[in-house]
């Protein structure tokens, strides 16, 4: 089983909010802000949002796979190791 220490959790998710930060600036960079709505209007995802997501996915789930996830473009997981990570990609949108 998996490290499931704060610290160790907390540089898990230093590492893969970092290489997220970076995914979004280059997309940023790219002017990636191709805007599509969820449940409202007011509801907006970007692809830049469902990008850094699932790259946070992939990764947690790869140090981690016994975690839960639920992600807020969609992604959800149950676990079996007592932690569940909530992602929320940050890229602009309200």
């Amino acid at each position: 089983m998996a490290d499931a220490s704060p610290g160790a959790l907390l540089a898990l998710a230093t590492t893969v909010g970092t290489e997220a930060a970076t995914l979004l600036r280059e997309g940023l960079r790219r002017q990636r802000t191709h805007v599509a709505t969820k449940s409202s209007p007011t509801d907006m995802v970007t692809e830049m949002d469902q990008r850094s997501e699932a790259l946070i996915v992939e990764r947690l789930l790869a140090a981690r796979p016994d975690d839960g996830i639920l992600g807020e473009e969609g992604a959800s997981r149950e676990g079996s190791s007592g932690v569940r990570w909530v992602i929320d990609p940050l890229d602009g949108t309200t």
